[in-house]
């Protein structure tokens, strides 16, 4: 549903309101929302001819007040990745229950508006190439970090678990992207937050790798979208 249909539904319907004169006609907007919510209020005692084809029109606006939605959301989860927030709290906004889920729930609606539109959806901020960059100068830490939290995913709860899965992927595939700098970002700020986790000595090779990545994540954040 692109903008022009749902534009050309909204000037249909002003223009029936203005060919009936409408009293109520003043109080229309060029909001889709406002526009139906005007609908229901103020559709009884209209002809019929008009109240059929204002339920036409009016579900133009519906779907194309969904898609916009889907985008906001998209947009939304794309935001949250960057930040690096936990899964599990922004996906307790939309009813997801789990970190996985909420990834998969953010692929799918990526590749819903790709297949809708036509064109690929925008990529997230984190996809930037100051970023790629930075990646490529630091891999080699970065995954050393990753494999010494998969090789202690024993002590992972199962949120922490679920991060690592992930982690653990991409080491297997020899994959360093944008994207998986905040999950591994996600899985040390979970491990941390074990009490098995954190009752090791500063000694211990994992409390050392959740040292290492602190700076290393730091450092990562400030670089500038570009």
């Amino acid at each position: 549903m692109t903008d022009q249909e749902m534009r050309a539904a909204l000037d249909r319907i002003i223009q029936r309101r203005d060919d009936i004169d409408d009293p109520n006609r003043y109080q229309l907007s060029d909001d889709p929302r406002d526009v139906l919510a005007y609908l229901r209020k103020h559709s009884r005692g209209m002809p019929e001819h008009v109240r059929r084809a204002d339920v036409e029109d009016g579900l133009v606006l519906r779907v194309w007040l969904w898609w916009d939605g889907e985008a906001a959301e998209l947009w939304l989860l794309d935001r949250a990745d960057e930040l690096a927030m936990n899964r599990r709290s922004v996906g307790a906004r939309l009813g997801v229950a789990t970190g996985q889920g909420l990834v998969d729930r953010r692929v799918h609606k990526r590749a819903m508006l790709s297949r809708a539109t036509g064109i690929p959806a925008p990529a997230p901020a984190s996809s930037a190439r100051g970023r790629e960059e930075w990646i490529a100068a630091h891999r080699r830490a970065v995954q050393a970090i990753a494999s010494t939290l998969v090789e202690h995913r024993e002590l992972a709860d199962e949120e922490a678990a679920e991060s690592l899965i992930e982690v653990r992927r991409d080491l297997h595939d020899d994959v360093c992207t944008p994207a998986g700098i905040t999950v591994i970002d996600w899985a040390v700020t979970e491990l941390a937050a074990v009490p098995a986790v954190a009752a090791l000595p500063d000694s211990h090779p994992l409390r050392q790798a959740i040292t290492a990545w602190a700076p290393l994540a730091a450092a990562f954040r400030r670089i500038p979208d570009r």
